[in-house]
């Protein structure tokens, strides 16, 4: 477990729901847009839940999460690229507080890399969950 990213999770949560929900609503996202805040806010909390969890004790559960969502939110009409922009929300805002908050090269280093690896991995997982050319033995 990383103790320090997980707990800069912690501390931030609020800060990372509230900008996931912001820029859903305001990007490139049509779905996202027409749906209530409450319910963003909650789904946005279980995102940010499940980050926390993989960066915890539980490293697949970022993986889990969006193999869980992947066909809720096909199945509401989302594109592929819709749900993305939500993980690229949620990278680039840990990218931020890393970095505002890391004390050391080395360390920020490592919490950069370990955010892009969970959330890059995910997007694998989501591309593979919806991708119609391949067969599921190539995911």
């Amino acid at each position: 477990m990383n103790t320090q990213l997980f707990d800069l999770i912690r501390q931030h949560r609020h800060e990372l729901i509230e900008n996931l929900v912001n820029g859903l609503q305001q990007g490139g996202a049509p779905h996202y847009q027409k749906i209530a805040r409450d319910l963003l806010t909650t789904r946005g909390t279980k995102l940010v839940a499940a980050l926390e969890g993989a960066v915890g004790d539980s490293p697949d559960a970022l993986v889990e999460h969006l193999r869980k969502i992947a066909d809720e939110r096909m199945a509401e009409g989302f594109d592929l690229s819709e749900i993305q922009t939500a993980l690229t929300l949620l990278e680039s805002k840990m990218w931020f507080l890393c970095a505002q908050t890391t004390p050391s090269r080395e360390m920020l280093l490592g919490q950069l890399s370990l955010v892009t690896s969970l959330i890059g991995h995910a997007k694998d997982v989501l591309a593979c969950s919806h991708s119609t050319n391949r067969r599921s033995s190539d995911c």
